[in-house]
């Protein structure tokens, strides 16, 4: 148990499997975590706090690969401490929806307390280290240590704050500032600070951000056209999902400031009761001052 704590070098990935995580956690030294220095060097402070006063069973989750599985009991919370996950759903016309999105720092499970089971398929996106937690052992600790409620409440914030931004650009942005905000929060979310001139690598699909986005594929592919003709972005050279952010402040300029188009109201009439095969007129607010058209009956 000391080598996993330790984040030994493995020859196979281990398992992904929610209940083998809750007995690795059941059965670890409490004390080998909070024993060595390495696990804590260099970690933000609240992954620190979590990694000195928590037993957690850490795992590395390639890409394509569960984190956890809809309909499993709830059990542990999953703490993601590099890479990115999607959160994907059944929608009620048996389609794969994506419904969330998780980057270093998020906690996955914290929508599965209400009923006790995981409340959606988590697959990671990249290489994902991931710490899992008895649910059970952070309540205990957090009546010792009242930061770790506040570690996890900020997390939820986080969260909860993400997701009401995701939301409001649904309803108010345009195609072109809806994906210019989903690359800014992309880049927000990396797990190093980025540099002028370095690329982002989209862990999405042009579908998989379109499902996100709730725009079909050729509006995505449309909408990264119009940001490259105004030079907000330009392609990396890792390859397609790889691209470089020449000037932040545009970008964000253009996802604050392209609303979403309305479409034009179309001239209200007045109904003069029964057909009389008069023609109908325009009310007085009307902006075109010519009749309607008769009707054809």
């Amino acid at each position: 148990m000391l080598d996993q704590m330790r984040g030994a070098t493995r020859t196979h990935e281990p398992p992904v499997n929610p209940a083998a995580d809750y007995a690795a956690v059941r059965h670890a030294d409490p004390r080998d975590a909070r024993a060595l220095p390495e696990a804590v060097a260099g970690l933000p402070e609240s992954l620190a706090l979590v990694a000195q006063h928590l037993t957690f069973a850490p795992r590395t989750v390639q890409r394509g690969r569960p984190i956890q599985r809809a309909g499993e009991a709830f059990r542990c919370l999953h703490l993601i401490r590099t890479g990115a996950a999607k959160a994907v759903a059944d929608s009620p016309d048996g389609r794969r929806q994506i419904v969330g999105l998780h980057f270093g720092g998020d906690w996955i499970g914290l929508d599965s307390m209400a009923t006790g089971r995981c409340a959606a398929d988590t697959v990671a996106l990249d290489r994902c280290e991931v710490w899992s937690v008895l649910y059970t052992a952070l309540v205990a600790a957090s009546a010792e240590v009242p930061a770790l409620t506040h570690v996890v409440h900020v997390a939820m914030s986080a969260q909860l704050l993400r997701e009401r931004t995701w939301r409001l650009a649904l309803g108010t942005l345009a195609p072109s500032a809806r994906l210019a905000e989903f690359i800014l929060g992309w880049r927000r979310s990396a797990d190093a600070p980025l540099g002028p001139g370095e690329a982002i690598r989209l862990g999405l699909s042009r579908p998989e951000i379109g499902d996100c986005l709730g725009l079909s594929r050729e509006t995505v592919c449309r909408a990264f056209g119009h940001l490259k003709d105004l030079g907000l972005v330009r392609p990396g050279s890792g390859g397609p999902r790889h691209l470089l952010i020449p000037d932040l402040d545009a970008l964000g300029h253009h996802a604050s400031s392209t609303p979403r188009r309305r479409p034009a109201a179309s001239p209200r009439v007045i109904n003069h009761g029964p057909r009389t095969g008069l023609p109908r007129t325009p009310c007085a607010t009307s902006p075109s001052p010519s009749p309607c058209s008769p009707s054809p009956c």
